[in-house]
């Protein structure tokens, strides 16, 4: 398993503060010892309208300079344009579709593999049957987009946040009534909101886990509150071998970002170091000299 970072707590969504630069964003989390940066699709760092071709191209030469990956595109919905797949109005759901290709079309340009997909949001009055319809319809389109790039969709249930997703299952069920090839991503924070069993949480969604996002109760850094041993023991045992990626801090306006980062990566370097090794690089590497 690698480990990456989640840029939110760095960016400007959904607090404003702090706002460093990607690259600088980049230059910290490599030399914590990061193999992989996640890019949260919001201005500064990942809004895709924002990124002409000669700034794709710039982002990549520096990641690349620092020895990073891009392991996965992290749309943001809501706010102003909402993006929601499930809503009411069809205009939402145009542009939600338009952003979301265009995620699609940079996660490309980075070489990132993976897309994260939320499944939105159900408004006041509006039936569950008609959201899910409208969730498998808008996932079918996204995928065709998807497969034609060679990028990966992975499906996420965000129960603190919203109410369509709330759990693996979900998430498995809607895939296979959509009719689309794509995997499952689990977030240890919805898992905790929801007071599920943690390793139960992540076998149930067997086969499909693609992705793991990594976060403590209130988004603090993983081992603050609890220790992150039987994650990585379930993981392990599923025969998972993917990312790592810390999503943290974000919920708030963070004093010490680079901590946080730094506090996450030594307590999940520890337990992959005693559950079979992790696939790391020391802290301090000769590239950044």
């Amino acid at each position: 398993m690698k480990l990456s970072f989640n840029s939110w707590v760095y960016c400007g969504f959904p607090s404003w503060l702090p706002l460093r630069s990607l690259e600088n964003t980049a230059d910290v989390l490599s030399e914590i010892g990061y193999e992989g940066i996640e890019i949260g699709a919001a201005a500064p760092h990942g809004f895709p309208d924002y990124l002409d071709g000669d700034r794709r191209r710039a982002i990549r030469r520096h990641l690349d300079h620092r020895g990073l990956d891009v392991s996965a595109l992290c749309p943001a919905l809501g706010g102003g344009p909402g993006y929601n797949p499930v809503s009411p109005e069809p205009a939402e759901r145009l542009a939600g579709l338009a952003y979301m290709s265009a995620c699609i079309e940079l996660a490309h340009d980075l070489a990132c593999e993976n897309v994260i997909w939320l499944g939105g949001y159900r408004r006041y009055g509006q039936s569950q049957a008609e959201a899910w319809q409208l969730a498998a319809e808008s996932l079918e389109t996204c995928s065709e987009r998807a497969k034609a790039l060679g990028v990966r969709l992975v499906v996420e249930p965000t129960s603190a946040d919203s109410n369509l997703l709330e759990q693996a299952g979900d998430c498995v069920r809607l895939i296979e009534e959509a009719g689309v090839e794509a995997g499952v991503m689990l977030d240890t924070f919805h898992i905790f909101h929801r007071n599920d069993e943690v390793r139960d949480a992540l076998g149930s969604a067997g086969s499909r886990l693609a992705y793991v996002h990594l976060a403590d109760t209130n988004r603090d850094a993983p081992g603050t509150h609890h220790d992150f041993g039987s994650v990585v023991d379930e993981l392990r045992s599923l025969g998972y071998d993917g990312w790592l990626s810390m999503e943290i801090g974000f919920n708030r306006r963070e004093v010490d970002p680079d901590g946080l980062a730094r506090t996450a990566h030594e307590h999940l370097r520890e337990i992959l170091a005693r559950s079979g090794g992790p696939r790391q690089r020391p802290a301090t590497d000769s590239r950044l000299s």
